[in-house]
């Protein structure tokens, strides 16, 4: 008789079990991260009616926060589901994102991509529905602000073509139902609703491969005197070379330096002040950020009266990668003069970046303009 009871209370025990995994597998619309071909992706299904009839919610978004691995905020803000390009997916909205467009979409600063261990959450904004229609909006399950939300907003919002409290008497959805209307989601729902809040995730480098940057300072007081070359990335191996630029009231004092910073964030110097026309860096997939700084002395010309010797200035039209694409163009100018020159017109071509050039003779570092040009997507074969 014990042995039978015995089979009798482990049989319930395991349709128990059972109908517990099965509550939790229907209502698993948990963001998830997940990882293919070395890139990270948020992973849900925008399925969320699942309560009784009368009542149900939906959610409209996510909070998203993202902080450095130190803890620093770099980025937060409300995103729709229609900010995360769902896809109709066997009858479902599905969102498969890559943390890259997350990280576009935030505005998040370009030198946290290569970052290492940030920390992203994501808090739903979630909606109850009266028999259909849209009456309060909440973004919090108890009425508190989540981690990765500082603050929750009042007000109103306007979903679904109505305008709605937006957590309302400072409630969060899980008793802001009892509180407008007098019922309790039940205790499946409550479930589901808590895996929308709190969601975090530490994430992997954005970029796995190297990037560069290139600053021009003046020497001794680290001033910037042209604007910066933003931060390129290939997204393979390769080795870089990158030469001085000519600047207005200033000329290359022949030393440049290199910095690293690594994935934890560490800046180190990697070469320091070297002598050189030229400065190469060896790109590898270590999610580092190498920063190629060109140091620049002031320039005072010659006061009026003096020699002026000629200036030879060339002009090139080149393709992306450095084939002609008309003659080179040869001018014979004097020191000092202002030079203004147009693109020529190439069928087939558009210029990319500076239709018409114009500096002072004097201050072209090579004496060299090159007019890169691009096909033109709209030209007729």
């Amino acid at each position: 008789m014990l042995k039978k009871h015995k089979k009798i209370l482990i049989f319930v025990f395991i349709i128990a079990m059972f109908f517990t995994l099965l509550i939790y597998a229907a209502s698993d619309v948990q963001v998830r991260l997940i990882s293919e071909n070395e890139k990270e992706y948020l992973y849900f299904e925008l399925d969320h009616n699942v309560t009784n009839t009368a009542y149900k919610y939906y959610g409209y978004g996510y909070t998203v926060t993202v902080y450095d691995n130190q803890g620093k905020e770099i980025g937060s803000k409300f995103l729709t589901n229609a900010d995360f390009t769902p896809d109709m997916i066997g009858g479902k909205e599905v969102v498969k994102i890559t943390m890259q467009r997350i990280y576009d979409i935030m505005g998040v600063p370009d030198k946290y991509y290569y970052r290492d261990n940030c920390k992203i959450w994501l808090n739903g904004r979630l909606g109850i529905k009266v028999n259909g229609t849209l009456k309060f909006l909440y973004d919090s399950l108890e009425g508190i602000p989540e981690t990765g939300i500082d603050s929750l907003e009042k007000g109103y919002a306007l979903f679904d073509g109505q305008t709605v409290p937006l957590n309302k008497d400072d409630k969060g959805i899980l008793n802001g139902i009892k509180h407008e209307y007098g019922v309790d989601w039940s205790y499946t729902t409550q479930r589901n609703l808590e895996q929308h809040f709190g969601i975090n995730y530490t994430l992997e480098p954005v970029f796995a491969f190297d990037g560069y940057e290139v600053l021009y300072k003046e020497n001794g007081t680290n001033k910037t005197v042209s604007s910066e070359k933003e931060l390129q990335n290939f997204g393979d191996t390769r080795t870089i070379t990158e030469n001085p630029i000519s600047v207005n009231g200033y000329e290359y004092s022949g030393y440049y330096q290199i910095e690293k910073t690594d994935a934890q964030g560490n800046t180190s110097m990697f070469q320091d002040k070297t002598q050189g026309e030229t400065a190469t860096v060896n790109l590898g997939k270590t999610s580092s950020i190498y920063t190629i700084t060109f140091f620049y002395d002031k320039y005072t010309p010659p006061s009026a009266g003096g020699e002026l010797r000629p200036v030879e200035i060339e002009v090139y039209y080149q393709d992306k990668n450095g084939n002609d694409l008309a003659p080179m163009e040869r001018f014979q100018m004097n020191m000092y003069d202002t030079f203004l020159h147009n693109s020529k017109k190439i069928d087939g071509y558009t210029v990319q970046g500076y239709y018409r050039i114009g500096r002072i003779t004097e201050w072209f570092y090579d004496n060299q303009i090159h007019f890169i040009l691009k096909p033109d997507l709209f030209t007729k074969e």
